[in-house]
C-alpha cells in the first residue's frame, strides 16, 4: 500500500541487495541502465524495509518451525552494526533458515529463538554457549560438528607429531566407520564406536595438550554419534556455515547494517530468501 513502484520491482530491489549482496549506491544505477527506472538510494533503503515488514509474519512462522523441527544446525559469526561489532546467528533446518543479529555471543540468543523447551537435536561446532543452551533446554541430544574435530585433530599433528598424528588418524578411522552406517545405525553400534573410540584413545601422551584433547573428546562422546541413528542429523555444521557464507560476503563488501532498524531488516530478508 502506498507504495511508488510494483511488488515486482520492490522485490527485484530486495533480490539485488540481499541475493547478489550489491550496495545500495549501485542498485539504482542496475536499475536506471536495464530498465530506465529512476529511484534514489533512500528509495532502496525504504524499500527493503516496506518488504520486511510485509514478511514480518512469515518470519514469525519461520521462528515457530525452527523450534519444533526434528533438527537444526546453530552458527554465528561477527557482524557490525554502524561500524561496532555484534554477531549475526543462523539456525538452519531441512527446510528453513532463521537469521538473528544480536549484541551478543552468549547462549541467550539462541535461548530466545527456541524458547525453553524446543524439539529436536542441535548441530554445533562446539562453542560453549551450545552446552549451556543444552542444559538450559532439558538436556537434549546434541551433535558435535565431526568437520571441526578432525580440523582440531588435524592442527595437533603440525604442533604435538606422533601424539596428534595418532588422535588424528585414530578419529578419521572411527568417523568414517560411523558414516558408512549411512544414518541406518542402531544404538549397539554407537554403544560400540564409543567404545572404540575410548579404547583407543585411552593411552599415555607425551603431549599435555593432546591428552586433554582426548579426555575432552571422550567426555562428550554421547554428543558424537547422534547422526549414526538418525536421518535428520547431519554429521558435520557445514550446512550452517554455507547459510552464513553469503553473510560474510555481504559483511566485506558492506561493512554491515548502518542502524539497528536495517539490521532488523536484513535478518528478515535474509531468512526469507535463504528458506526460499
Amino acid at each position: 500500500p502506498n507504495a511508488r513502484l510494483g511488488l515486482r520491482a520492490m522485490l527485484t530491489v530486495v533480490w539485488l541487495k540481499v541475493g547478489l549482496r550489491m550496495t545500495e549506491e549501485a542498485i539504482p544505477k542496475v536499475l536506471k541502465s536495464l530498465f530506465g527506472l529512476t529511484i534514489s538510494e533512500g528509495e532502496v533503503i525504504l524499500i527493503m524495509k516496506q518488504v520486511a515488514e510485509a514478511f514480518g509474519p512469515f518470519y514469525g512462522d519461520l521462528i515457530q518451525a525452527i523450534r519444533e523441527a526434528p533438527a537444526r544446525n546453530i552458527d554465528e559469526t561477527t557482524w557490525r552494526i554502524d561500524g561496532e561489532n555484534v554477531w549475526l546467528w543462523t539456525f538452519v533446518t531441512k527446510g528453513e533458515a532463521l537469521f538473528r543479529i544480536a549484541l551478543s555471543r552468549k547462549h541467550e540468543v539462541p535461548l530466545e529463538v527456541l524458547g525453553p523447551e524446543p524439539k529436536g537435536i542441535d548441530g554445533h561446532d562446539r562453542f560453549s554457549a551450545y552446552k549451556t543452551l543444552a542444559k538450559k533446554t532439558g538436556k537434549r541430544p546434541q551433535q558435535l560438528c565431526w568437520a571441526h574435530i578432525l580440523a582440531d585433530s588435524k592442527e595437533l599433528t603440525q604442533f604435538y607429531g606422533e601424539d596428534g598424528e595418532y588422535i588424528h588418524q585414530v578419529l578419521k578411522g572411527i568417523y568414517a566407520q560411523a558414516k558408512s552406517f549411512d544414518h541406518k545405525g542402531t544404538e549397539q553400534d554407537v554403544e560400540e564406536l564409543c567404545h572404540t573410540l575410548e579404547h583407543n584413545l585411552q593411552r599415555e601422551y607425551r603431549s599435555h595438550r593432546c591428552y586433554r584433547f582426548a579426555r575432552n573428546l571422550m567426555k562428550e562422546r554421547e554428543s558424537l554419534f547422534t547422526f549414526v541413528t538418525n536421518p535428520q542429523v547431519d554429521s558435520t555444521n557445514n550446512a550452517a556455515e554455507r547459510a552464513l557464507r553469503p553473510c560474510v560476503v555481504a559483511r566485506k563488501i558492506s561493512g554491515g547494517n548502518r542502524s539497528t532498524e536495517g539490521a532488523a531488516t536484513y535478518e528478515v530478508l535474509t531468512s526469507v530468501l535463504h528458506t526460499l
